[in-house]
């Protein structure tokens, strides 16, 4: 419970625009409603909520690979591409790159085994290039 004293203050300041909004206003990169801002922030936050923020972030990021049935089971195509070139399953550590970073093109030349200790040097060292 509040103490007396602090009550009156309260009403008094209830509904009242926060001391540090400004008056400020953006409208939000993601979902274009318009949205309250302190004036230190008014370069640098974009986004109404989290939600939005997180809406945009995910948006052009993931990547598909394509899956297909064979023997009534459920695989990665390229991952088959690469078996049936080699004749043979791929080990466990063995890992299909894709050479042009096109995860929906399968094309054997374009595909490469590498061990995984490769192929997260490689992915991490494109990380962020188109």
């Amino acid at each position: 419970m509040l103490p007396a004293i602090q009550i009156p203050r309260l009403q008094a300041i209830r509904g009242k625009r926060a001391h540090n909004n400004g008056g400020l206003t953006k409208p939000c990169a993601q979902c274009g409603k318009p949205f309250a801002l302190p004036p230190s922030r008014a370069n640098s936050k974009q986004y109404c909520s989290q939600d939005c923020y997180s809406a945009a972030q995910s948006i052009g990021i993931k990547r598909e690979y394509r899956r297909i049935t064979v023997n009534g089971r459920r695989i990665l195509e390229h991952r088959h591409v690469m078996e049936t070139a080699l004749g043979r399953q791929l080990l466990p550590r063995e890992h299909v790159h894709h050479v042009n970073r096109d995860t929906l093109d399968n094309r054997l030349q374009n595909l490469a085994i590498l061990d995984i200790r490769e192929h997260g040097r490689m992915s991490s060292s494109h990380r962020g290039k188109r």
